[in-house]
């Protein structure tokens, strides 16, 4: 099955099984890549998480 479930507010079993705590669990993000996939395409990915995620955390913490 399916190691995680769209839309789902329950923490993914596999997760919890490896000892991932439930709130983190909530706040991950599952990425699937394929041999088609190019690095180019993995690498704008990763950029555009961290970027996102920068903003996410200056938007909690305005002096930061």
């Amino acid at each position: 099955g399916s190691t995680c479930a769209s839309g789902s507010a329950e923490p993914a079993p596999a997760l919890l099984a490896m000892g991932v705590p439930p709130d983190i669990c909530l706040a991950t993000v599952r990425l699937s890549l394929g041999i088609l996939n190019t690095m180019d395409e993995v690498n704008d990915a990763a950029n555009r998480i961290a970027e996102v995620v920068r903003r996410m955390r200056s938007s909690q913490n305005p002096t930061g």
